[in-house]
C-alpha cells in the first residue's frame, strides 16, 4: 500500500475511533458504569493524595502538591503532577473498555500513556516512561488499524482469538528473554532520564524487570485480540502488588498498593469476560457445524441444475437430493448447456466444483484474473459475494453480485452478510458447509488465509498470484482512490466510479460546444443527445411529443452515459441526462404530469458530481432547423436552476461569454476533481 494510501485509510481508522468515544460509554449497564465512576475517583484520589501518612506517622500534608512544595520541587514538576489525576483518569477508561473490547479503549489509552509517560520524565522515572511513551504509544496506534474491522457489529465488542499452545510457549520464551534484556537495560535508561533508578537491590530489580516484559507481551497481545493476555495482566498486577507490600526489599507505598489491587481485579474481570466471549464464538462456530452436518441445502438448485446438465457422471460428487432456495436474491438458475463450456475454453479440470468468496469491493482486475483461473480449472464455478450490513459499503453487495453474474453468466453468484471475524477459518468453513449444503473439490484464492479456510473446509486449495505479481492492485487501494488505479478495474467499476458532469439549460446557450471543448480539454469522452435524434426522426414525421417518449429518452440517455463511462478517462462529460428529461417533459407536455416511470428512473441513477447551467442572458438564439423555444429560454433556465436547488444537486451557473463560462466550467470541475482525489486531470 502506497504511503499516501495508508495514510488516508489510517486517517478514516482515527474518525471511527472518535466516533466509538461516546457509544462506547453509553454502553456501559447502570451497575458498570457506577462500578468504573468509582474506579475512576480513587484513581484520581491516589494521584494527588498521599495516604501513606497514615502508616508513616509523619508531620506532612495529605496532599502530594504541598509534599513537593516542601521538598523544593520545580513548579513545572508539581504542574505535572496534577495531571497525573487526569492520567490515572484516563488509564481506569482504557482498562475497563479494554475487558469490555471496545475499540475507544485505545482513544484514552493513548491520552493515558502520553501524559504519564511525561509525568514519569518529570519525575525522574526513567523505566516508566520507556514503557510508556516508546512502547504503549506505537502498539496503541497499531491496535487501532489492526482492531479497525473486527468487530461482531459496529460500534460493538472485538473479536476474540486463542493462542495455540506452541504460540504460548513462543510468547513464553519472548517474556522470559526480554525480561533479561530489561534486568540489565531498564537501570542504565532510568539512570540517562532521570539520573537514578528505584530498584536497585536483587529481588525488586527482577520483579521491575519481569513486570515490564509481561506489561510489554500482554499489550501484544491485546493488539493481537487474544484472550490469554488477560493472565498476563493478572500475573503483571500480582507482581506489582509484592512488589508496594514493602515485602521484597523495596519501601510499602499504600497509594500504589491499592491502585494495583484495583488493577488487579480489573484484569480478572476482562479475563471472565473475554473468556465467555470466547466460548459464545466457540458455540455460535459448532452450532454453525452442526447445521452444515444436517446438509441444510440452501442456494444449490443451481449448483445441482448446473452440474447434471453437463455430465451424467458428476452427479455421484454433489447430493441427489432436491435443494429449495431461502436466501436474498439469486442469478437466473437455468441449466448450462453442456457445449458452453467447450473444451476450448476450458484447461484442465482440478475439481467438479470449484468456490471463490470474497467482499470484492470493489471488483478489479486481480479478482478478475483469479475468477477466469478457477473457472478454466472447475466444471462448475460458485461465487460468495460478502457484504458487511453495519457500514455503508459503494458499491454494494447487490450491484457486485450483478456485476459478477454477468462476467460470469456460467457461475451461481450468491450474496452473503458477512458479520463475522475475519481471522476464523473454523467459523468461515463451517458458514460456507452451511450456506452451499455440500464442500466443493476445490476453493481458488489469493490470500493468505487460504490454507487454513480450506483445511477446516476439508478441501483442496489452490492458491493463484498471492504476490499479485501478475495483477498487482488490491480493492483497499482501489477504494482509497479508483483514479490512481484506473488501468486495473474492469469497465463496469471504471462506470461506478467516473466522474460525471452533466451540462443542463435551455436552447441555444452553447451547450453541446462545451460539452465538446471541455470533454478535449480533459482528455476524455462526452456524449450527445438522444432527445435531439428523436427529434429529427420527428420533424421527419410527426412532430408530436407523448408522454412515452420522454420515458424511452431518458432510459436510452442513461444507457448511451453508462455505456461512455466503462471506456471514460476517469471523467464523463454529459450534455443532458435522465433528470434534465423531466424538465424538457414539462416544456413538451405541460398539461401532464411526469411520468413515474421517469422519476423512478431519475431517482435510482447515479447522482451527478456536477451539473453546469449556462445563462440565457447576452447570447443570440441560433435558429438551426429543430429549435422551438426562443421566447421559453429564460422559463427553461430558471426551471433548471429551480429543479436543481430543489432537488439539492451540485451545480454552478455560467455567465460572461463563451470562453468566460468556458473557463468557469474548467475551474468548477478541476475543484471536482481535486475533491475526488486526482489532481493529476485538473486543466
Amino acid at each position: 500500500m502506497k504511503p499516501r494510501v495508508f495514510l488516508g485509510a489510517y486517517a478514516k481508522c482515527l474518525e471511527e475511533l472518535l466516533d466509538c468515544v461516546l457509544p462506547d460509554l453509553a454502553s456501559f449497564s447502570a451497575l458498570l458504569a457506577i462500578a468504573t465512576l468509582l474506579f475512576c475517583v480513587f484513581c484520581i484520589l491516589f494521584s494527588i493524595l498521599d495516604f501513606n501518612i497514615l502508616l508513616d506517622h509523619v508531620d506532612r500534608s495529605i496532599f502530594k502538591w504541598t509534599n513537593d512544595i516542601v521538598k523544593g520541587k520545580e513548579t513545572w514538576r508539581r504542574v505535572i503532577m496534577t495531571l497525573s489525576g487526569l492520567a490515572s483518569f484516563t488509564n481506569a477508561l482504557h482498562l475497563v473498555l479494554a475487558a469490555k473490547g471496545r475499540y475507544s479503549t485505545y482513544f484514552w489509552g493513548l491520552i493515558y500513556s502520553v501524559i504519564f509517560g511525561i509525568f514519569s520524565i518529570a519525575y525522574r522515572h526513567g523505566e516508566d516512561a520507556q514503557l510508556q511513551l516508546l512502547i504503549n504509544v506505537p502498539l496503541y496506534l497499531i491496535g487501532i488499524w489492526l482492531w479497525r474491522d473486527k468487530f461482531e457489529d459496529r460500534h460493538d465488542v472485538v473479536t476474540v482469538r486463542s493462542l495455540g499452545w506452541r504460540l504460548r510457549l513462543v510468547f513464553f520464551a519472548m517474556a522470559f528473554i526480554l525480561g533479561v534484556i530489561l534486568y540489565y537495560e531498564l537501570e542504565p535508561f532510568a539512570k540517562a532520564v532521570g539520573g537514578t533508578y528505584r530498584f536497585a537491590p536483587m529481588a525488586p530489580r527482577c520483579i521491575d524487570a519481569a513486570s515490564h516484559s509481561l506489561s510489554i507481551i500482554a499489550q501484544i497481545l491485546l493488539v493481537g485480540r487474544f484472550w490469554e493476555q488477560w493472565i498476563v495482566w493478572v500475573v503483571v498486577d500480582a507482581l506489582q502488588v509484592v512488589m508496594y507490600s514493602g515485602e521484597v526489599g523495596t519501601a510499602q507505598n499504600v497509594n500504589i498498593l491499592v491502585m494495583f489491587i484495583l488493577y488487579l481485579l480489573n484484569s480478572t474481570f476482562g479475563l471472565l469476560l473475554w473468556l465467555k466471549r470466547k466460548q459464545r464464538q466457540e458455540r455460535k462456530s459448532r452450532k454453525l457445524d452442526r447445521k452444515s452436518r444436517r446438509n441444510t441445502r440452501e442456494d444449490l438448485e443451481c449448483i445441482v441444475s448446473t452440474v447434471v446438465s453437463i455430465s451424467p457422471s458428476s452427479h455421484k460428487h454433489l447430493p441427489r437430493t432436491s435443494i429449495s432456495t431461502t436466501s436474498g436474491p439469486t442469478p437466473s438458475t437455468k441449466p448450462v448447456p453442456p457445449s458452453s463450456l467447450s473444451q476450448s475454453t476450458m484447461a484442465s479440470p482440478v475439481g467438479n466444483t470449484g468456490l471463490v468468496i470474497g467482499k470484492f469491493w470493489p471488483v478489479h482486475d486481480g479478482h478478475l484474473y483469479l475468477l477466469d483461473y478457477a473457472q478454466r480449472h472447475c466444471v462448475s464455478l460458485t461465487i460468495i459475494v460478502c457484504e458487511r450490513h453495519d457500514r455503508i459499503e459503494t458499491p454494494p453487495g447487490l450491484q457486485r453480485q450483478k456485476w459478477l453474474t454477468q462476467r460470469f453468466p456460467q457461475a451461481i453468484v450468491l450474496l452473503k452478510e458477512d458479520k463475522y471475524d475475519q481471522d476464523d477459518s473454523a467459523l468461515w468453513a463451517a458458514l460456507t458447509k452451511s450456506w452451499l449444503g455440500f464442500v466443493p473439490d476445490v476453493v481458488f484464492t489469493s490470500e493468505d488465509y487460504g490454507e487454513a479456510y480450506c483445511r477446516y473446509l476439508g478441501t483442496r486449495h489452490v492458491c493463484v498470484d498471492q504476490p499479485r505479481r501478475t495483477v498487482p492492485i488490491s480493492a483497499t487501494m482501489v477504494r482509497q482512490n479508483p483514479f490512481l488505479h484506473w488501468d486495473k478495474i474492469p469497465p463496469f467499476t471504471k462506470a461506478f466510479y467516473a466522474i460525471r458532469i452533466c451540462l443542463v439549460g435551455a436552447e441555444s446557450t452553447g451547450k453541446t460546444t462545451l460539452a465538446g471543448r471541455l470533454a478535449s480539454r480533459f482528455r476524455t469522452g462526452w456524449i450527445g443527445e438522444v432527445g435531439r435524434e428523436v427529434t429529427e426522426e420527428k420533424l421527419a414525421t410527426e412532430y408530436v411529443w407523448r408522454c412515452e417518449d420522454f420515458v424511452s429518452i431518458g432510459r436510452a440517455q442513461s444507457e448511451r452515459e453508462d455505456k461512455a463511462a466503462e471506456s471514460c478517462n476517469r471523467l464523463l462529460i454529459c450534455d443532458t441526462d435522465a433528470f434534465a428529461t423531466t424538465v424538457w417533459h414539462q416544456r413538451y407536455c405541460p398539461n401532464f404530469p411526469v411520468p413515474e416511470e421517469l422519476v423512478r428512473h431519475v431517482r435510482e441513477r447515479p447522482k451527478k458530481d456536477l451539473y453546469i447551467l449556462p445563462s440565457v442572458y447576452n447570447k443570440p438564439f441560433v435558429q438551426d432547423g429543430q429549435r422551438d423555444g426562443e421566447h421559453l429560454r429564460e422559463w427553461m433556465f430558471n426551471e433548471f436552476k429551480a429543479k436543481l436547488e430543489l432537488e439539492g444537486l451540485p451545480f454552478v451557473v455560467l455567465d460572461g461569454g463563451w470562453d468566460v463560462e468556458f473557463n468557469q466550467a474548467i475551474a468548477a470541475i478541476n475543484e471536482v476533481l481535486k475533491a475526488k482525489g486526482w489532481e493529476d486531470g485538473m486543466a
